[in-house]
């Protein structure tokens, strides 16, 4: 067993009970975690997922308060920008971003922070999400590529 840990957090969409009807493709899965675990070899990792917490809706406050505290307990935040997403990943972005947090988004190309547009000469060029871009240490093709 490794004696250093590694704090990851996993910064994406938060399934919101029965009534949310997204694909399971919105959110972190447990083979994405999987990969983590078993290709980060010189820590033991700690995944922070804000998924696993049963937080009622009602109760928005204590979801705040939650997701924030595992943001400044991780050592690394990894964010799920292969699909669109809502306010909190932007806030928790910004949070790990002022807190000196390495920030490392799965963004694949042709998804919706990363894909092809035309310049005023009309060549395509690689565009990214200002923010997306602006927010995060490196931007990274797939779960694997993060890994490693």
């Amino acid at each position: 067993m490794n004696s250093k840990k590694l704090h990851i957090f996993l910064s994406g969409s938060v399934h919101k009970g029965s009534g949310d009807k997204r694909e399971s493709s919105f959110f972190w899965s447990s083979q994405d975690e999987e990969v983590l675990i078993e290709n980060i070899t010189n820590a033991e990792v700690i995944i922070l997922n804000p998924n696993t917490i049963s937080t009622p809706k009602w109760k928005f406050k204590d979801r705040y308060t939650s997701d924030l505290e595992m943001v400044i307990q991780s050592d690394v935040m990894i964010v799920d920008a292969r699909t669109k997403k809502g306010l909190g990943v932007g806030a928790e972005m910004m949070m790990a971003h002022y807190e000196s947090i390495p920030v490392y988004s799965l963004a694949t190309p042709g998804s919706y922070y990363r894909n092809e547009i035309l310049n005023n000469d009309s060549e395509r060029i690689e565009w990214r999400h200002p923010f997306v871009f602006g927010l995060s240490d490196k931007i990274h093709d797939s779960i694997s590529d993060i890994a490693n």
